[in-house]
């Protein structure tokens, strides 16, 4: 059975990434447990960090017409999102609530930044 690195570091997140950089950005990541029903970011908040679900699900839900929440999809285990705004910094595009507990794994922005900066350099 793959290990939880082995199967962050394969999702497509990170391709072009050297195993190296790879390495140091699950280092960086930060593991976050919610309950059910727990908004872990809005539509319109400010992109600061991607996540990976380890274990649990969540909703992802978009302001309708009428301004209402609707649901668009439900991602479960060893699914990312939030990368997005991660990596072109525009504002969050939809609210991602809890469906049931839930155990994910945040890379945040200056992470992020960090070992892209360092690849550059």
């Amino acid at each position: 059975m793959k290990s939880l690195r082995e199967k962050i570091g394969e999702v497509p997140i990170f391709p072009g990434l050297k195993r190296e950089d790879v390495a140091k950005l699950l280092d960086k990541m930060e593991e976050c447990s919610f309950s059910a029903g727990v908004i872990i970011f809005s539509q319109g908040d400010t992109s600061d960090a991607s996540y990976f679900i380890e274990s649990g699900s969540v909703q992802v839900a978009v302001k309708s017409a009428t301004g209402r929440p609707e649901a668009v999809s439900e991602l479960g285990p060893q699914a990312w999102f939030g990368q997005r705004g991660l990596l072109t910094g525009q504002l969050r595009s939809a609210t991602v609530t809890t469906v049931k507990e839930t155990v994910l794994w945040k890379l945040s922005r200056s992470a992020w930044d960090e070992v892209a900066k360092a690849r550059l350099s």
